[in-house]
């Protein structure tokens, strides 16, 4: 076992509700925000919450069209990373950035 495993090991932070664990307790504090429904951060164009900041600001580039994610066989762009693997798995290509 590496020591950052071992590190790791010794100092996760394991969700109650789902039993996700975290290594650090701060990150599990957020997680938490998820089962309690608790949605903090606000799009200001469209009003829909999230409860994470991080979702908010992938969210955000919805709106402004950005799309940097994008395929170097077909040139088309994406707004997530995910969209992108999606169209590589889908499309058989097999390239990825």
């Amino acid at each position: 076992m590496s020591r950052k495993s071992q590190a790791t090991a010794q100092s996760s932070f394991r969700c109650q509700v789902c039993g996700k664990v975290f290594g650090q307790q701060g990150h599990l504090f957020i997680h938490k925000n998820v089962h309690a429904e608790v949605r903090p951060f606000g799009c200001d164009t469209c009003g829909r919450r999230f409860s994470q900041k991080g979702n908010l600001l992938r969210h955000s580039l919805l709106h402004t069209n950005q799309k940097p994610f994008g395929c170097g066989v077909c040139r088309k762009f994406f707004v997530q990373k995910a969209h992108l693997v999606k169209h590589v798995w889908f499309t058989g290509r097999g390239w990825l950035p």
